[in-house]
C-alpha cells in the first residue's frame, strides 16, 4: 500500500513537470522568442510544474473533457499565472484579463499545445504534421513581432532563431512522449492535496497579498470554479478517455515546428516584412477566447439542468 502510494504520488510530481516544460514551451520560450528575454528557467518552470499540478488535479476532480471545458481549466491555469505568481495580468484592465491569461495561456498554451496537440498525435502523420506545421508558421509569425516591440539588438539571425527553435523542441517530443506514457487519472490523497493547497494559499498570503493585496482575478477563476462543480458527477475526465495510443513515428511530425517556424522567420527577415503581428494575434485571439468562455459557460450549465 504504501509503496503504491509513493509511486502514484511520483507519477503525479513527474507529469507536473512534464507538463511544466509543455506549458512553459508555448507560454515562455515560443512567447518570448529570444533567450534574451526568456526569465530564469529553473523558477519558470518550477513555476509552471507547480500551475500544471494544479490544472491536471482540475481536470481530474471535475471530470472535464472536450474543448469548451479543457479550455476553462487552462485560462484559470492563465490565470494563476499571470495573477497570482506574477502581475501581468493588472497592466491593462480589462483586456490584459483576457490576454494573455485567456488568450494565449488558456487558448494556445493549454488548449492547442496540450489537449489538442494530444489528441492529434493520435491520429495519421500527416494530420499530425499539418498540425505542428501551422504552430511552428504561427510560432514564426509571432517572433516577428519583436522586431518592431525591441530594439534591432534583439533581432536573432535565422541561424540562431533555428538553434533555438531545435534545441526547444528536442525536449518538447520527449516531453509528449513521456506524458502518454504516464497519463492517468490525477487525484491526490487527501494529505498531499492539503500541502498543495496550504503552500498556493499560503503563497497568495505572503507574496501576491503582501505586494499587491487582494488579488482581483481570484474572482474569475472562482466564478469558473463554481460553474465547473456542476460538471463534476458528467463524464469521464480527458486524462482517464481512452483515446487509441500515440504511433512512435508521429512524434517526428513535431519536428515540423522548427522547420516551419524557421522558415517563415527566414522569408521575414530576408524580405523585411513589416506587419502589425501583435494586433492581428492579440485581436484574433481574444474574440476567439471570449466565443470559448461563453460557450463553455453555456454548455455546462445547460448540461447540468
Amino acid at each position: 500500500m504504501i509503496k503504491s502510494s509513493i509511486k502514484e504520488l511520483l507519477r503525479r510530481i513527474s507529469l507536473s513537470i512534464i507538463l511544466g516544460y509543455i506549458t512553459y514551451f508555448y507560454s515562455e520560450i515560443a512567447f518570448w522568442a529570444n533567450p534574451a528575454r526568456l526569465p530564469d528557467v529553473f523558477e519558470t518552470v518550477l513555476y509552471y510544474s507547480f500551475t500544471s499540478y494544479l490544472l491536471l488535479w482540475m481536470i481530474s476532480y471535475f471530470r472535464l473533457n472536450g474543448k469548451y471545458k479543457i479550455f476553462l481549466a487552462g485560462s484559470i491555469f492563465g490565470w494563476i499565472i499571470e495573477g497570482i505568481l506574477v502581475f501581468t495580468v493588472y497592466e491593462a484592465i480589462p483586456f490584459s484579463i483576457i490576454w494573455t491569461g485567456m488568450a494565449w495561456h488558456g487558448l494556445i498554451t493549454i488548449l492547442l499545445g496540450f489537449y489538442a496537440a494530444d489528441k492529434i498525435l493520435r491520429k495519421s502523420f500527416i494530420q499530425s504534421s499539418l498540425f505542428f506545421s501551422a504552430i511552428g508558421l504561427f510560432l514564426g509569425f509571432w517572433a516577428t513581432f519583436w522586431w518592431m516591440a525591441e530594439e534591432e539588438t534583439f533581432v536573432l539571425t535565422t541561424l540562431d532563431y533555428a538553434q533555438l527553435m531545435i534545441t526547444i523542441t528536442v525536449p518538447l517530443i520527449v516531453a509528449y512522449y513521456l506524458f502518454d506514457r504516464l497519463k492517468t487519472e490525477f487525484i491526490p490523497g487527501k494529505v498531499e492535496g492539503r500541502v498543495v493547497l496550504s503552500i498556493f494559499v499560503l503563497y497568495v498570503i505572503l507574496i501576491s497579498i503582501s505586494l499587491l493585496g487582494l488579488p482581483l482575478i481570484i474572482i474569475l477563476p472562482s466564478f469558473i470554479i463554481m460553474f465547473l462543480f456542476k460538471n463534476k458527477m458528467g463524464e469521464v475526465s480527458y486524462l482517464m478517455q481512452n483515446n487509441g495510443s500515440i504511433s512512435i513515428i508521429n512524434y517526428l511530425s513535431i519536428f515540423t515546428i522548427p522547420i516551419f517556424a524557421v522558415l517563415y522567420y527566414y522569408i521575414a527577415l530576408t524580405l523585411s516584412f513589416k506587419i502589425e503581428v501583435s494586433v492581428i494575434v492579440a485581436l484574433t485571439s481574444v474574440f476567439i477566447s471570449l466565443v470559448m468562455f461563453f460557450v463553455g459557460i453555456i454548455k455546462i450549465n445547460r448540461s447540468y439542468y
